[in-house]
């Protein structure tokens, strides 16, 4: 996992729970296989190096840093999750992304 800091404390976060991070202001919204939010503030970038190394995050454009494992499919305009979870995508993400889908699991 990695240690975060959540709400003023500092959380040990297991990183195969994490499903997505979401952009939010100066905060990244950090969505839980278990339905919670956590909410970190950090930028993207900073997220995504600490994220980087575990070798299943792919960050798509500005908004969204996916974990790779909990990926369903790849559409044209978006990222479906195993969850039914539909994430919208702009369209200079797609491509990156069902690149880095193919190479994870192949």
């Amino acid at each position: 996992g990695i240690v975060l800091k959540v709400g003023g404390e500092y959380q040990n976060v297991t990183v195969n729970h994490i499903l997505y991070c979401e952009a939010a202001a100066n905060y990244q919204r950090l969505r839980m296989k278990d339905g919670a939010e956590l909410l970190v503030r950090v930028t993207a970038s900073e997220l995504y190096d600490l994220l980087e190394s575990f070798g299943c995050f792919h960050r798509c454009g500005r908004a969204y840093i996916l974990n790779l494992n909990h990926v369903k499919k790849v559409t044209a305009n978006s990222a479906v999750l195993k969850t039914g979870k539909e994430l919208p995508l702009p369209h200079s993400a797609v491509a990156p992304l069902r690149s880095a889908f193919f190479n994870h699991f192949n």
